[in-house]
């Protein structure tokens, strides 16, 4: 699927859900623990960041995931991959997601205050193959 397909996908995959829900009766409004929530400015930055650089293991043997960080103004890119990966192949997706953060930081709409932070997991594991 191509890059800029596959987030439009998982968005539309979780609509579908959410819908289902509310249509089946399982989510009402209203119902305790189904309030209307606005994620703050910091949530939609993870979650945009996850749209347009988060990497999954079924596509890359590197996992990247975005989340707010516990510092304000500070989101978290953790990176999972096995202990026999590549450190050079590390190094050159961490550039790229670091490219494609400063790319968003500098685009219109004031995201100036934003700073990245790497987290890596190395796994004591083989990554599993398809």
């Amino acid at each position: 699927m191509p890059r800029t397909i596959a987030p439009l996908a998982a968005v539309a995959a979780g609509l579908a859900v959410l819908l289902s829900l509310f249509d089946s009766g399982t989510l009402a409004f209203g119902d305790h623990g189904t309030e209307l929530y606005t994620p703050d400015r910091l949530e939609w930055a993870a979650l945009h960041l996850q749209a347009v650089a988060g990497q999954n293991a079924i596509t890359s043997p590197l996992l990247a995931t975005f989340a707010p960080d516990s510092e304000q103004s500070t989101i978290r890119c953790v990176l999972y991959y096995a202990a026999d990966y590549d450190p050079a192949a590390v190094s050159a997706n961490k550039e790229w997601i670091q490219r494609a953060f400063d790319a968003y930081k500098a685009s219109p709409g004031g995201w100036g205050w934003l700073k990245l932070k790497f987290v890596e997991v190395p796994t004591r594991d083989r990554w599993p193959q398809g």
